[in-house]
């Protein structure tokens, strides 16, 4: 019996087991790579940083605010993003050039904002314009 994890170009590990020795290869999709591993690794945990399986890391950041007016001028705000991560808001993507993302609007309501970059745990919050 052999583990396995599977995982896109990005390093995104999409799925572990295990299977058969000779089943490894029939293990991925398309657009997935597999890779074996030594023991059952939950890709929550894990990601693939172009030559091995390693352990995720805390981004280490969070919102200033999570409650803002809806007035299209305050601003809830991340500081210290890795540039080019995705922060997704709602289902729209932003890519962070700068290291700083703001979220203002002038539409009340609840935002679910999401960062899931491969070498980082999945982060989320709610932020709330009134």
């Amino acid at each position: 019996m052999k583990y396995y994890v599977a995982y896109q170009a990005s390093g995104h590990i999409t799925r572990s087991g295990n299977c058969s020795d000779d089943l490894l290869d029939w293990t991925v999709l398309p657009g997935e790579t597999g890779l074996e591993v030594p023991t059952r690794m939950k890709p929550d945990d894990y990601w693939f940083d172009g030559s091995g399986v390693v352990a995720k890391s805390d981004l280490g950041v969070d919102f200033d605010q999570l409650t803002i007016d809806a007035d299209g001028i305050d601003v809830a705000m991340l500081t210290g993003l890795p540039t080019g991560i995705v922060v997704v808001v709602d289902r729209t993507e932003y890519v962070v050039t700068d290291g700083v993302f703001e979220l203002a609007s002038t539409n009340p309501g609840t935002y679910l904002v999401r960062i899931q970059s491969p070498p980082y745990y999945l982060k989320t919050w709610k932020v709330i314009a009134l």
